[in-house]
């Protein structure tokens, strides 16, 4: 069957909603909110379209509600080992963030003077290495991935710990 306002099948608003109910993480709000705003201008808003989207925004702001309540412990979930081996070089190698807050087992009070003797070491003249372009630098890839967007800076700059 087709659709009287757009010719395409009835079920093509279904799978739209299929292809973005992987509400993995808050980047895909603005668009779950352009889909319906678009179904509501061309009238074809369906029950059972009107009903995924609500519980797909239920599920995020839900998630978004039980994350803020959680511990900091608990929601912390870019953490990962400051001293990793380098399996190809065989080389102790630190990774260091400037977003580091906090090293697991310490206290924010605790973790701050080593994580800023680590970051004074790492940032050394030997050890940091600058590049100069030659040829022009495009930036025409800004904000073409959702990882771009504003909105996942402040998600990430919340979200990983040392």
């Amino acid at each position: 069957m087709q659709s009287r306002y757009l010719g395409a099948p009835d079920n093509w608003l279904i799978r739209l909603v299929v292809a973005v109910s992987d509400l993995d993480d808050l980047r895909r709000i603005p668009y779950l909110m352009g889909v319906g705003l678009i179904a509501r201008i061309l009238g074809i808003w369906v029950d059972l379209v009107d009903i995924s989207l609500l519980l797909m925004f239920c599920f995020v702001l839900g998630r978004i509600l039980v994350l803020c309540w959680l511990p900091a412990a608990a929601r912390a979930r870019g953490c990962h080992q400051l001293a990793q081996l380098h399996k190809p070089s065989n080389r102790m190698n630190l990774y260091m963030g400037s977003n580091a807050y906090r090293i697991d087992g310490r206290s924010k009070a605790d973790s701050k003077p080593v994580i800023e003797a680590l970051m004074r070491h790492a940032s050394q003249d030997k050890y940091v290495l600058t590049v100069d372009w030659q040829n022009g630098w495009r930036h025409d890839y800004v904000g073409q991935y959702l990882r771009d967007a504003p909105i996942m800076w402040w998600l990430i700059s919340r979200t990983v710990c040392a």
